[in-house]
């Protein structure tokens, strides 16, 4: 017999989401709603499989019938399709159909057929804001005639660009950000979880403290995956680094930003070679190191005492006003790439923001 098919748990803040849905399984198309750092895909994955279960229950598919082991997101499940775009297939191991209009008019004959294996065929699809207008029609038009063997689970990180009327044929379920102490307690557990499983110094070398932890919620506004990638280097089910995971790991260690922070106080030649660093790099590694320097200058306007992660105080020949100066050209630098915004005078932009934070900035611990 195969081995049951491995997949992500569902996160603990889901699990009332689940117990909703539960009850809502009559419906043709769900869709549901919440920022990527909240899990929504893993819900809508647990949700598909579980519609494809022979013997489900009310803790999620059983995993060992017929269906449950046919690997659905690698398209070996007969009345299962995944269409999702290329990082969520990453995050789910999936060989999964690519979003587009050839894909979705393609699911014609799959939507019109009776299912095989399971109670009923099963389409897992989004994020559907990466569908063009075209493609959004074609959507729309399976969902117009809804099947009573066919079931549509669909996602959504930013709702408010898809089409109005894709969106009135679906139930839709709006996923919020959980409480901070609950994502606080649950990467604690998940820093203890990976350092009693690791098998080299390769994986995580130490379990995060507490302070670590609400630095990181802090740098994605509390979405708990958000803060849990920026932590920890990103895992297969399997539990083993995906490939170029390893290397990626030093650029994207919370710890070695904050080390680059307190360092910029310290060597003169270091801070000087930072902007070419920073602007080499993703725009997503950027933001975080300059995140880290607003969450920074937050404390200080706050009078928060400096501590072993911020050990930061305002210099002699700084003020309160130009610490919220400085405070806003960082925000607005970390708006306009958010933004996407092409800069040509990036690097100097930077250099600008490592020199004001010299002279206005003193490490309490040189």
């Amino acid at each position: 017999m195969a081995n049951p098919v491995k997949h992500v748990p569902l996160y603990p803040w889901l699990q009332a989401a689940w117990e909703q849905l539960l009850q809502s399984r009559q419906v043709s198309a769900l869709l549901l709603e919440g920022d990527r750092g909240v899990g929504s895909l893993v819900l809508a994955e647990q949700l598909a499989r579980w519609h494809l279960c022979l013997d489900p229950t009310y803790q999620g598919a059983c995993g060992n019938c017929q269906s449950c082991l046919l690997d659905a997101a690698r398209g070996t499940h007969p009345d299962a399709k995944w269409l999702v775009s290329v990082e969520e297939a990453n995050q789910l191991g999936s060989t999964a159909i690519q979003l587009g209009i050839s894909a979705i008019r393609a699911l014609l004959p799959f939507t019109q057929t009776r299912p095989q294996i399971a109670r009923k065929k099963v389409v897992l699809m989004g994020p559907l804001e990466k569908l063009n207008h075209n493609a959004s029609n074609a959507l729309l038009k399976s969902l117009e005639e809804p099947s009573e063997s066919l079931h549509f689970i669909l996602f959504s990180y930013n709702p408010g660009q898809l089409l109005p009327t894709v969106k009135s044929r679906c139930l839709r379920y709006s996923i919020c950000r959980p409480p901070r102490d609950q994502v606080a307690d649950w990467l604690l557990l998940e820093a203890e979880k990976i350092n009693s499983d690791r098998l080299d110094l390769e994986k995580q070398s130490k379990v995060v403290s507490a302070d670590q932890v609400h630095w990181a919620l802090d740098l994605v506004d509390g979405w708990p995956i958000s803060a849990r990638d920026l932590l920890f280097p990103r895992q297969t089910q399997a539990g083993q680094l995906q490939a170029g995971q390893a290397q990626a790991r030093q650029a994207r260690d919370f710890l070695h930003y904050i080390t680059e922070i307190t360092a910029l106080n310290r060597e003169e030649p270091y801070w000087l070679l930072l902007s070419d660093q920073w602007c080499a790099g993703s725009s997503e590694q950027l933001l975080i190191r300059l995140r880290l320097i607003g969450r920074c200058l937050t404390r200080m306007l706050r009078k928060t005492p400096p501590d072993r992660l911020c050990p930061f105080e305002m210099s002699r020949g700084g003020t309160v006003q130009s610490l919220f100066i400085f405070e806003k050209k960082v925000n607005q630098l970390c708006g306009r790439i958010e933004s996407g915004h092409n800069y040509l005078n990036l690097k100097l932009q930077v250099s600008s923001l490592l020199v004001d934070w010299r002279r206005l900035v003193i490490n309490t611990e040189c």
